[in-house]
């Protein structure tokens, strides 16, 4: 059997923050989807101070690139500056030549509240994440309850946000959706883990 393979490219640029063009650090961008805690994507390293990415191996099609922030001070991004896979511009890749790519991050929006559980359960061992609800990609950095139960969740850029919280080997869904914006804050949001 003959396998015939595509050649690849590469996409580059500079990740900034979008009021001072300052490069920005913890940056871990990904061709396929963004994780929700700071590790690099496929063919690629997460940014240091200079904001500096490079993806590479990417075949000769359209990718919708994510760039998640775990630096606690950036909202995440997707190609184009867009907040969600769905709105973000698709990045055509050329074999054997590197596209240029600049993302411009503002400041992350946040979600906080409190998680209560059964006397007798492990409060920190609770974890918190959120997704976008259309495409179910991670939308925010995984958080867990403080020692007195509050919480804050950070990454959010202007979205609709669906928020899951883990039970035993499982997740629950909060039953709100939850609408957040760069640089805004939601809070009160109650969390109540029910009893095995």
């Amino acid at each position: 059997m003959t396998v015939k393979l595509d050649g690849a490219g590469t996409v580059t640029g500079v990740v900034r923050d979008a009021a001072t063009g300052a490069g920005v650090a913890d940056v871990c961008p990904s061709p396929t989807w963004p994780a929700f805690d700071a590790n690099a994507g496929p063919n690629s390293s997460c940014t240091y101070a200079g904001g500096q990415y490079q993806i590479r191996n990417l075949g000769p099609y359209q990718w919708k690139l994510a760039f998640p922030a775990f630096d606690g001070r950036h909202a995440w991004a997707w190609s184009g500056n867009a907040a969600t896979r769905s709105s973000a511009t698709p990045v055509q890749v050329t074999a054997g030549e590197t596209t240029a790519l600049d993302v411009a991050l503002p400041a992350t929006g946040t979600v906080s509240g409190t998680v209560t559980v059964p006397e007798g359960t492990c409060l920190r061992c609770v974890s918190i994440t959120a997704v976008d609800p259309t495409t179910g990609d991670w939308a925010g950095v995984e958080t867990s309850p403080r020692a007195d139960g509050t919480f804050t969740m950070k990454g959010f850029n202007p979205q609709d946000v669906r928020l899951l919280y883990s039970v035993g080997d499982g997740r629950v869904a909060y039953p709100d959706l939850i609408h957040t914006t760069a640089g805004g804050a939601v809070s009160g949001v109650a969390i109540t883990v029910p009893a095995a």
